[in-house]
């Protein structure tokens, strides 16, 4: 119920879908359960994720090769670094790592599923869930109590670590209030930030409305990062140079409309040109 996984997206625009599907799922939910697990994906058994792997594929070659681009490095953000590169080193994104993400949390997508059936077994309550994730990024609505989303919590970390053997802390969970505005709009997914607006129909009607808007102070960092900026203020991108003009000119709108067109459907995107 609710579950949405990577490879299961219906167009090339994926970020479009997930985050049109994120605001449908989220409609009406009192609490938000953040999950982050990068960095726990660095302590990985790959043991553990390779006879996932073979459960689904019966050509061992093929197994056998990534396998072999696993003990190698080629796994997650970190890869390899060259020395003569200036890229920073949480760039490096190894293509594998999407891919065998999503497999390696398939059964973390199926175990939410049937969260509902097992919480009210186990606490003799109902609650209802929805669930969003893309790759790494997950996000579980809850229409319950505190305590309930301390419980899945707990049930999801004991999942982790006896069907995945990963050892997940505490810290890997938000637990966020959609009620309190401030505390919701800290969401940010798949680098897009939640924003809670009050509907107020009437005095005795008042409702609250997901909206999706671009995370404006982390694209300026991540701008000046590349090279593009310097105190909020456009710098020449030197490494450019050796270009003719009109090769510059096709790179700048390159990046332009690559950044017009991830965050087309946000509220403020009048605000990014």
């Amino acid at each position: 119920k609710g579950k949405i996984r990577h490879s299961s997206f219906p167009s090339a625009n994926t970020h479009e879908y997930a985050l049109r599907e994120l605001k449908l799922k989220l409609k009406g939910v009192k609490w938000i359960i953040k999950i982050d697990l990068f960095k726990y994906f660095e302590h990985m058994d790959f043991n553990v994720l390779m006879s996932i792997l073979e459960e689904k594929l019966e050509d061992r070659r093929f197994t056998d090769l990534i396998r072999k681009a696993l003990n190698a490095g080629h796994f997650n953000y970190f890869g390899v670094k060259s020395e003569v590169s200036d890229i920073p080193i949480k760039n490096l994104r190894s293509l594998l790592y999407p891919i065998l993400i999503d497999i390696f949390l398939e059964r973390v997508d199926n175990y939410i599923s049937s969260l509902e059936y097992q919480f009210t077994k186990m606490f003799s309550k109902e609650i209802k869930l929805s669930y969003v994730r893309a790759e790494d990024q997950l996000i579980l609505g809850v229409i319950g109590s505190y305590s309930d989303c301390v419980n899945i919590i707990n049930l999801l970390i004991d999942f982790f670590k006896q069907n995945l053997f990963l050892e997940v802390s505490r810290e890997a969970f938000d637990i966020i209030n959609l009620s309190n505005t401030k505390e919701a709009s800290s969401i940010i997914f798949l680098g897009v930030r939640l924003s809670i607006i009050d509907l107020k129909l009437s005095s005795f009607n008042n409702t609250k409305k997901i909206t999706l808007t671009a995370p404006i102070n982390s694209i300026i960092s991540k701008l000046t990062e590349a090279g593009f900026l310097k105190g909020r203020k456009s710098i020449p991108k030197l490494t450019w140079t050796p270009f003719n003009k009109d090769v510059i000119i096709l790179l700048y709108q390159s990046w332009f409309l690559s950044i017009m067109d991830y965050y087309g459907k946000v509220r403020n995107k009048y605000k990014l040109a």
